[in-house]
């Protein structure tokens, strides 16, 4: 049965977090309940059929204060919100020739935050950004603690109140790295309607608004690694 649950945004670090969590000798799911199929009604048999005791997963976060989840400690995991909307960008899920897995990602995150077929459609820098928005507000609203992937893995550990089974020094590695650039900056798109509210949203994070005055935001340069 399922003990402890960590749920970001997709591209905002999960992957990276499921890694971490497996080294430290925990038995851990990635997507394994909350996946493309999970359903208010199937998160139920899920939960509690599990074999593992920690689940991993980006699609969680909508179902946030479900009944199910109600002896399940939740963990939102945020990364740099500027960077998973450029991740988000450069990896075309709101961008036209869609391959297969990144299709399906769009249709997930649409059915649960309407608008990105409304407006949004076809606007893909803002439809990036208002995403990232709207899916830490889930986050936000809903999860018992929080973890930064920016600060690593032991305090990510500590959110989760997970210890270090195997005793050995847990480096942070690459996981999934995109090698994306920023392309959105406040420089290129202050001018959005949906840039100034993503700017506070950011800065109640914990996030602070000079890293958006310029392009060279250090977290959304190729080195980003939490993805």
């Amino acid at each position: 049965m399922i003990k402890v649950l960590v749920t970001g945004c997709a591209r905002g670090a999960t992957r990276w977090a499921y890694e971490a969590i497996k080294q430290a000798g925990h038995d851990v799911g990635y997507e394994s309940v909350f996946h493309k199929h999970a359903t208010a009604q199937n998160i139920y048999a899920g939960i509690a059929k599990s074999p593992h005791s920690v689940e991993v997963s980006w699609r969680a976060a909508p179902f946030l204060g479900h009944p199910a989840l109600e002896d399940v400690c939740t963990v939102a995991l945020y990364r740099d919100p500027l960077a998973v909307a450029n991740s988000l960008l450069w990896s075309g899920v709101f961008s036209s020739g869609r391959n297969d897995m990144i299709l399906e990602w769009y249709d997930y995150l649409c059915s649960h935050i309407k608008e990105l077929r409304g407006w949004y459609r076809g606007r893909s820098a803002q439809s990036s950004l208002y995403c990232v928005m709207e899916w830490y507000k889930l986050l936000s609203q809903g999860a018992d603690r929080a973890a930064y992937a920016e600060q690593g893995v032991e305090l990510l550990l500590e959110a989760c109140a997970l210890d270090n089974l195997t005793g050995m020094s847990l480096a942070d590695t690459r996981v999934n790295a995109s090698g994306c650039r920023s392309t959105i900056s406040r420089k290129e798109c202050d001018h959005f309607p949906v840039f100034e509210d993503f700017l506070k949203l950011a800065e109640t994070l914990g996030y602070g608004k000079e890293l958006y005055d310029s392009q060279d935001n250090k977290y959304a340069q190729a080195e980003v690694w939490h993805v």
